[in-house]
Parts: structure tokens; C-alpha cells; sequence
């Protein structure tokens, strides 16, 4: 038995129980007692990278690599822990030789490396990837779903349709696999003009997911109605004041609102300004700092106006420092005195902490018809979370579409007008320039010839959201109005999002 395991035990279970801070110092100590454990370094190093300390685990990483009597699908493992700390160069440049020299075929090795290289839209290495895992296991479901994805990406509808009808014919198909085949399917029928036959295959593949993540689901409404207790007993005076507190440090900005509303696109065209510094989707904030604002993190109480006044301010410059490191380590570049722009949709719901971390924070929302948000959330199949779980069920996703939005109304009704502005996907596709003009502006930023490379830009990099391919592409108006193709299914919750249609004259 590995020696480090009760170690590594103790500091999982940490991790596991929403006490980051504690979990994190437990696999320091963990990896410095046991050096000569790969899991140890590993599993550290995950977590580290995690958090943004990214030179930290790039060093147990290393050491793990340098371990005299290493496995031999050790750097298969590293190249792994590299993928899942978001360092997806770092990750091929391990596992592309790997597979090379393998010797016997390895179907695991190849279907990762497959699905790194579609990620970075390297889209014949992940064909070729995808194939040779298939040659190691025929039939592996993982990789039909990915060849099929590659071909209907070439214009391939009849082939991609094929393996995806032929796999969800199958058995014995892992649930999310068989998801993923679903919405593969769904979206590809949906594009061709076939909606309804797409929600019927979605209903069908949905279904025996749901109760498997039911108790997501129920953290992802309480989650919702924790954050409007709060919203209804703030008052302007409370957010205003935070607001306007001394700026100490860094100029922080967030890009917020809901999944599905172009929010990709906006960052990537801020990111090419000189004077942001975008992060997307980390989960920093949410993970780190916010389990420990108001209150030590092995605590469960709610945040209160009170209790978030009642912050010392030594420990929200000492918060505030973390966030910023943790924002700059995980993309490897230090922010100066540029914009940190923290990308991440559902940040909404904490806007209240955020305000009280960052004085002088400013807010870019993204808005787009809430028939259209609800209709690409639930042609979605994320990795199952407490938000992706309520999409699995239109009422459900609608609802909470239906709060986020109702939320924001509110909070926005208590801040100076300088402190935010919304961006509508509409009229980002009619005019980006425009629109990205106007979000510079909240941020006191003049045009930049830059912001024009965006695309090129956006090109080298690996954008990890649903959306991130079509971000290089020219800005299209194919999706304004997908709702329409649904409108019969739509129907029963329309009077659910008719106040946020009404609201943002979308009705």
C-alpha cells in the first residue's frame, strides 16, 4: 500500500467537504512527507493548480517526472493532471510522445489525447486519436461520440448521425456518454431543421440522468434562493458603500449573467484590448474566497448585510490578494495594471460578496432572449453540476433562468449606473465593435486597433466553453431566434419567462 495514502485520504476528504484552504495545506504536507509518492505529487499538484498556484504544482509535477522508479504510465498520469489544472500544452506534450512509445495500444491514452486535441479544435489529430483507441477497444462509446462530433463538424450529417444512432441503440452505455450522444444527435437534427424530432431524443436521453443528479439539482435551487435572501435584505446604501470603498489594489471587473448568452465571444473581444487581462471561467471566487468571506470555511452560515460588514479589513485585503493570484496563476500572467476581467456567468449570484470584496468593482452583463438561453441550455450536456443538472428538465432550467435574471434586476436597482453596464447578444452580433466600445467605456478604456485581432487572438488559445469554436469564426446570426424552431415546446413555460421578457422587452 502506498504510505501517503491516509494522508491523502484526510486531505480528499477535506477537499470532498468544501474546506479548499484546509485541503490544500493538507496535500502540501502530504507531497513534502511522502516525495517519493507519485500519488502524493499528483494529487497535490491538482489541487494546487487548481487554485491557481500554478508554478507550485508545476514543481511536484516535475518531481513526480523525475522519480527514479516511476510507473510507466506515469506520464500518462502527469499529462492527465496537467489537462485537468487547464494546462492543455503541458498535457500534449507529454502524452503525444506517450502514446507514441506505448508499445501495446492503449485505448485510455488515445481517448484522452483525442479529446485534448479536439478541444484545441486540432480536429484531424483527434480523428486520428479517436480511431487508434477504437483499434485498442472496438466500440469504445467515448470515442464514437467524439469521431461522430468530428464529422458532422466536416459537413458529414449522414455519417455523424449514423454512429450516433448506433450507439444509443446500444445497451450498455455509460449514462453521460449516452448524453453526450443525445445532445450530439439532438443539435445535429435541430440544425437541419428538425426540432421536434431533436427535443424527443433529448427528452429520451435525459430522463434516467435526472435522478442520478437530483441532489445537484436541489443545490443549484438552494443556491438560487440563498443568494435572493440576501439581494431582498441588501439595501442601495449597503452595496454603494462597498462600492465606493478606497481602492487598495488591483482594478477587478466581472463578466456575468447566464450560460448561453454570448458571454465567450464578449470576453475573447475584451481580452485583446492591452488593458484587460481575461480569465474564464475559474472557479476561484466560488471555491476559495467565498467559502471563507464572511466566515471560516469549516462554517455553514449564510451570508447576512450584517456579516458582510463585519469583515475586518485586514482579512479582505488578505482575500483580495488570494483572488488576485489566484486569477493571475492560472492563466500564468500577472495583471499590472491592467483590468482583471474574471469571466464566469453565474457569478451573478454573488455579485453581493464581490461588491463587498473588490471596491470599485465593475459589472459587464450579458443578456440575451431568455427563449433562446433556455433553448441552448437544454441542448447542452456539461459535466453534471448543481446548474447543468437543472437543465436537464425544461421547468427546472426555466425556473432558474427565470431567478438569475430576476436577481439581477434587483441588484442592479441599488448600484450607481457607473459601476455596470449589460451587452446584449443581439446587438453584439449586429455591431461587436460597438458594443465592445461600450463595455470599454465602463471600464474607462479608450478603442484599441487590438481589440480588431480578436479572432486571431482567440485562435491560439483553448477556449473550453460549449461555444468556444465558433468564437474564431465570423460573427454569425444563424442562432438569433433558435427559439422559434421550439415555440410549441416552449410553450408551457413561457409564463415563467414572460417578467424577464417583459423586463428586457424581449416580449
Amino acid at each position: 500500500m502506498d504510505p501517503a495514502l491516509p494522508a491523502l485520504q484526510q486531505a480528499r476528504a477535506l477537499w470532498q467537504g468544501g474546506r479548499p484552504g484546509a485541503a490544500a495545506a493538507a496535500f502540501r504536507d502530504a507531497a513534502a512527507a511522502f516525495p517519493q509518492s507519485p500519488s502524493a505529487l499528483l494529487d497535490a499538484a491538482k489541487v494546487l493548480g487548481q487554485r491557481g498556484d500554478l508554478a507550485a504544482a508545476s514543481v511536484l509535477l516535475q518531481n513526480a517526472m523525475e522519480l527514479p522508479d516511476r510507473p510507466a504510465d506515469l506520464p500518462f498520469q502527469v499529462a492527465q493532471a496537467w489537462r485537468m489544472i487547464l494546462r492543455e500544452a503541458e498535457a500534449l506534450a507529454l502524452l503525444e510522445p506517450y502514446v507514441r512509445g506505448a508499445g501495446a495500444p492503449q485505448a485510455h491514452a488515445h481517448l484522452e489525447l483525442a479529446l485534448l486535441c479536439e478541444r484545441q479544435r486540432r480536429f484531424e489529430a483527434a480523428a486520428a486519436a479517436a480511431s487508434q483507441a477504437l483499434r485498442a477497444q472496438p466500440g469504445l462509446p467515448e470515442a464514437q461520440v467524439i469521431l461522430a462530433r468530428l464529422a458532422l463538424r466536416r459537413g458529414e450529417r449522414s455519417r455523424g448521425e449514423e454512429i450516433l444512432r448506433a450507439l444509443l441503440r446500444r445497451e450498455r452505455v455509460d449514462p453521460f456518454t449516452r448524453l453526450q450522444a443525445g445532445a450530439a444527435l439532438a443539435q445535429s437534427l435541430a440544425d437541419a431543421g428538425d426540432p421536434p424530432a431533436a427535443l424527443v431524443i433529448l427528452a429520451k436521453v435525459k430522463e434516467p440522468f435526472r435522478a442520478s443528479t437530483a441532489a445537484l439539482a436541489e443545490r443549484g435551487r438552494r443556491a438560487l434562493l440563498q443568494a435572493g435572501e440576501l439581494v431582498a435584505a441588501l439595501t442601495s446604501a449597503d452595496l454603494r458603500s462597498w462600492w465606493a470603498a478606497p481602492d487598495e489594489g488591483p482594478r477587478f471587473a466581472q463578466l456575468c449573467g447566464y450560460p448561453r448568452t454570448g458571454s465567450t465571444l464578449l470576453e475573447q473581444v475584451l481580452d485583446a484590448h492591452p488593458d484587460v487581462l481575461a480569465v474564464e471561467e475559474r472557479e476561484i471566487f466560488a471555491r476559495d474566497i467565498q467559502s471563507c468571506l464572511w466566515k471560516r470555511e469549516d462554517e455553514t452560515t449564510r451570508p447576512t448585510p450584517a456579516a458582510l460588514h463585519a469583515i475586518p479589513p485586514d482579512h479582505l485585503r488578505h482575500l483580495r490578494a488570494a483572488y488576485r493570484n489566484g486569477l493571475e496563476g492560472s492563466v500564468g500572467s500577472a495583471a499590472g495594471n491592467r483590468w482583471l476581467l474574471d469571466k464566469n456567468p453565474l457569478h451573478t449570484l454573488a455579485l453581493p460578496a464581490l461588491f463587498r470584496l473588490l471596491p470599485g468593482l465593475r459589472v459587464i452583463v450579458a443578456l440575451r432572449d431568455p427563449r433562446d438561453i433556455l433553448v441552448s441550455c437544454y441542448f447542452q450536456a456539461p459535466p453534471p453540476n448543481p446548474i447543468s443538472a437543472l437543465w436537464l428538465d425544461r421547468e427546472a432550467a426555466a425556473a432558474h433562468l427565470a431567478g438569475v435574471l430576476e436577481l439581477w434586476a434587483q441588484i442592479r436597482e441599488r448600484l450607481p449606473a457607473e459601476a455596470w453596464c449589460e451587452v446584449r447578444y443581439e446587438d453584439l452580433v449586429a455591431d461587436w465593435r460597438g458594443q465592445a466600445a461600450r463595455a470599454l467605456r465602463l471600464l474607462g478604456l479608450d478603442w484599441s486597433s487590438e481589440v480588431e485581432t480578436y479572432r486571431e487572438r482567440a485562435a491560439t488559445k483553448t477556449l473550453r466553453t460549449p461555444g468556444g469554436h465558433a468564437v474564431v469564426e465570423p460573427i454569425y446570426p444563424r442562432a438569433l431566434g433558435r427559439w422559434r424552431q421550439c415555440e410549441r415546446w416552449l410553450e408551457p413555460v413561457l409564463p415563467t419567462l414572460t417578467p424577464a421578457l417583459q423586463r428586457w422587452g424581449y416580449a
